[in-house]
């Protein structure tokens, strides 16, 4: 169980083209996303919240459960560096935006995994 809520967390904000995507953001658009605090939900069932500061670390929680590692943007993509156990993964992904949502992670069915909005801190 820990192990998939941790996975969840690392495929947050990664995502790949789908077909409901929308504009792809560039590189500087991903480092503007931070520093910044975001919710937002996985899969439609598992509540996110992330913080990310402009040094490259991020933290948050997944259904409550805390959680953190790095960012870092490569090739136009955001990159989520977690240690899962003894093991360090890295999951880089495009990050589109459709209206105030960021989505991405798309399933077989070109449906988005995850979707976060940006809230200010204090609301949080």
């Amino acid at each position: 169980m820990i192990i998939r809520i941790i996975l969840s967390l690392l495929v947050l904000l990664c995502v790949s083209f789908g077909a409901e995507a929308g504009q792809r953001l560039s590189s500087a658009q991903i480092s503007a996303l931070a520093p910044g605090y975001y919710v937002g939900t996985w899969k439609n069932k598992r509540q996110l919240s992330l913080r990310m500061q402009p040094d490259g670390r991020i933290s948050g929680t997944v259904d409550g459960q805390y959680h953190s590692g790095r960012w870092y943007v490569s090739n136009g993509n955001l990159c989520l560096v977690f240690r899962i156990l003894v093991f360090e993964k890295t999951k880089c992904g495009a990050i589109h935006r459709q209206g105030r949502w960021l989505i991405g992670y798309y399933n077989k069915k070109g449906k988005p995994k995850i979707r976060l909005r940006a809230v200010e801190a204090s609301k949080a």
